[in-house]
């Protein structure tokens, strides 16, 4: 050994975690608050300031109903005061056409997706993942979000 260190990659470094939508549930994108579906609910993702989202997407369980479209963004963690990092940072508008079938899925697209922002830079705090409808509710229907993320690592983690 020559004592170089090789990254083969984040896969080592990568958290996963699986957030249940169901959509007539949700509010509107503008009216997030502390009692909005996402927070303190089982399934809740919660990321750390810092954290990249390196994949994002969306798995239709139960058929979907009704005109709305989603968003799928981060707002700050703390319910005291319930501001929006990037409301749409893992997507924006999901049409319903583009999900409504069972097992109908969408690669998310947002800006926070694919490692190209950090997570919490806005609202300058760790995060709550959070399901929003855009323009109309819907009125039925449910979807995994499958999230996969790399959080913030200090230098005296990675060196062991």
């Amino acid at each position: 050994a020559d004592g170089y260190l090789v990254d083969a990659g984040s896969a080592g470094l990568e958290k996963s975690g699986v957030m249940r939508i169901v959509l007539a549930d949700l509010e509107d994108t503008d009216s997030v608050t502390a009692a909005s579906p996402g927070f303190g609910r089982g399934n809740a993702i919660y990321l750390p300031r810092g954290s990249l989202i390196v994949d994002a997407n969306l798995v239709t369980t139960v058929v979907v109903t009704g005109t709305g479209t989603l968003d799928i963004g981060t707002y700050d963690r703390d319910t005291s005061s319930i501001s929006a990092d990037v409301a749409d940072g893992i997507d924006v508008d999901i049409v319903k056409t583009a999900f409504d079938a069972l097992g109908e899925t969408v690669q998310c697209d947002g800006t926070l997706v694919n490692a190209l922002i950090q997570v919490g830079a806005t609202s300058d705090s760790d995060v709550a993942v959070i399901a929003a409808f855009q323009t109309s509710a819907f009125t039925a229907g449910e979807a995994e979000l499958h999230l996969k993320w790399i959080e913030p690592q200090s230098l005296d983690s990675l060196v062991n």
